[in-house]
C-alpha cells in the first residue's frame, strides 16, 4: 500500500508540472511534435528496463500483446492525446488541464464494470468532494469557455480512462507489468503519430488543412523550430513526465485499485496552480485556494479508505 501511494505522489507531481514545463518553453514546440517526441524519447527511455524484465521473468511477448500495444498507443497517444491538444484552440491550458482530470471518475466507473472493482462508500464520498474542488477550482458559473472545446476535453479525459483500465485489464497477471506496457504502448504511439505528421506534409492534405484554418495540423514539423535552450525541457518532459511519470501511475494501479491510482488525477487540478505559482509566479485566485482545500481533503479521505480497506482484505485473507 505504502509503495502504491509512494508512486500516486510521484506520477502526480510530474504529470502536475508538464503544463507549466510547457509554458516555460514559450510555445516554441508544435503540439502534434512534442507528443511524438516525448513518446518516443520516453520509451527509448523505458526499452532498456523493459527488456530487463521481461529476461528476469522469461516471459516472450506474444502477438496479442504487441497488438494491445498498437491498440493502447493508439488510445492514448493518437487519440486522446491528440483530442486534448485539439480542445486548446478553444479553451484555455487551465481550464482544459482541469477537465481532462475528469478522468479520475470515468476510470472508476468503468474499473467496476469490466474489472469489476468494488469501490466503498466512503471512498466515493471523498471523490465527490475531489469533484466539488474541481468545479470550484475551474468555477464553471464565470466560465467563457466554448461548449464544443469543454466537450472535447471531456471525450479525451474518457478516452484516457479507457486506456487507463484497458491497461490494467491487459497486465493482469502477466509480467508485462507498467514499465512494459508504458514503453511499448509508447513506442506504437510514436511510430502512429509519426504516420500522421507524414501525411500532414502530403501537400494536397497540408493545403486541406491551412484552407480549414487548422494550421497546427499542416506540415507538422519533427525536428525543426527547437532551439538547444528547449532541450532540457524537452527531456524533461519527455524522460521524466512521459517516461518516469507513467511508469509510476501504471506501477500504482498494480500496487493497488484504478480508483486510488487515479487519485493522481483528483490531486492534479490542485497541485498544477500551486506549482503555477511558484514557477511561474501566477497569482492563485480565491476560488482556487478554496478548490485546492477541497481537493486536499477529499483525497486524504481516498487515501484513508483505501487503506482501511486494504487492512481489512488481509485479515480476511
Amino acid at each position: 500500500m505504502l509503495s502504491g501511494i509512494i508512486y500516486v505522489f510521484l506520477a502526480t507531481v510530474l504529470f502536475s508540472s508538464m503544463d507549466v514545463a510547457i509554458k516555460l518553453t514559450g510555445g516554441v514546440f508544435n503540439p502534434l511534435q512534442l507528443n511524438f517526441l516525448r513518446f518516443s524519447i520516453g520509451a527509448l527511455m523505458l526499452l532498456p528496463m523493459s527488456i530487463s524484465k521481461l529476461k528476469k521473468a522469461n516471459y516472450k511477448l506474444s502477438k496479442k500483446d504487441y497488438l494491445n500495444f498498437i491498440v493502447l498507443g493508439f488510445i492514448y497517444a493518437v487519440l486522446s492525446m491528440s483530442l486534448y491538444t485539439f480542445s486548446l484552440e478553444y479553451v484555455s491550458a487551465s481550464i482544459a488541464s482541469v477537465l481532462f482530470c475528469c478522468n479520475t471518475f470515468f476510470s472508476i466507473i468503468l474499473a467496476a464494470i469490466f474489472l469489476k472493482e468494488k469501490t466503498n462508500i466512503f471512498t466515493k464520498m471523498a471523490l465527490v468532494i475531489c469533484f466539488i474542488g474541481i468545479l470550484v477550482i475551474i468555477n464553471p458559473l464565470n466560465i467563457n469557455e466554448p461548449v464544443f472545446g469543454i466537450a472535447i476535453v471531456i471525450i479525451s479525459a474518457l478516452i484516457f480512462a479507457v486506456y487507463s483500465v484497458y491497461g490494467k485489464y491487459v497486465t493482469q497477471n502477466k509480467p508485462t507489468g507498467g514499465i512494459v506496457l508504458t514503453c511499448y504502448s509508447f513506442i506504437f504511439g510514436s511510430i502512429e503519430l509519426l504516420i500522421l505528421i507524414l501525411i500532414s506534409k502530403i501537400p494536397l492534405v497540408s493545403d486541406f488543412l491551412i484552407s480549414k484554418n487548422a494550421v497546427d495540423f499542416a506540415n507538422i514539423p519533427i525536428f525543426s523550430g527547437i532551439s538547444s535552450d528547449d532541450i532540457i525541457i524537452l527531456l524533461y518532459i519527455s524522460i521524466f513526465v512521459t517516461g518516469v511519470g507513467f511508469s509510476a501511475y501504471f506501477l500504482a494501479i498494480e500496487k493497488m485499485s484504478v480508483a486510488m491510482a487515479s487519485l493522481t488525477f483528483a490531486i492534479k487540478p490542485a497541485l498544477g496552480p500551486i506549482l503555477a505559482s511558484i514557477f511561474l509566479k501566477e497569482e492563485l485566485g480565491s476560488y482556487q485556494l478554496i478548490g485546492i482545500i477541497f481537493v486536499i481533503v477529499g483525497s486524504i479521505g481516498i487515501i484513508i479508505s483505501q487503506r482501511n480497506s486494504a487492512k481489512k482484505d488481509s485479515l480476511l485473507a
